[in-house]
């Protein structure tokens, strides 16, 4: 059995033949497939989190699925925006307050750390097509 790995910008009409052609098409076009489709109701769901200089948790801990930290050796992820149908790609510093607050409040993060160091704060945006989220 053999296979093979094919990079390519397709358009729909494209990604038609080629699933006619071949065993699996991998669409990996996330928000684009708005598009590529075309598909309206496919949204994003814009995420932000800080990096920040915390080596001392050792836990990851989840609120309400939308409030997190993960820490790993050197650096520490705080997120928690969630938020539909928003287009905007860069850092909001109001957005950083409220999740900040939100773990300070419910006792996710610890008075040792009053004053993070903060490294940059990647952003994500996720795809969320009406009636549901795509894996």
């Amino acid at each position: 059995m053999s296979s093979s790995l094919i990079w390519s910008v397709v358009n729909f009409h494209l990604s038609l033949k080629l699933s006619g052609k071949y065993d699996v098409v991998i669409n990996c076009s996330g928000l684009g497939a708005r598009h590529l489709v075309p598909d309206p109701e496919v949204i994003p769901v814009r995420g932000q989190v800080m990096r920040v200089h915390a080596p001392w948790p050792k836990h990851g801990v989840m609120l309400d699925n939308d409030f997190y930290i993960l820490p790993n050796s050197e650096e520490t992820i705080l997120g928690g925006t969630h938020q539909e149908d928003d287009w905007r790609l860069e850092p909001d510093p109001e957005d950083s307050k409220k999740y900040l607050g939100r773990l300070y409040r419910n006792n996710a993060l610890s008075q040792e750390s009053q004053n993070l160091k903060t490294l940059g704060g990647p952003k994500t945006l996720q795809i969320n097509p009406s009636g549901g989220e795509r894996p």
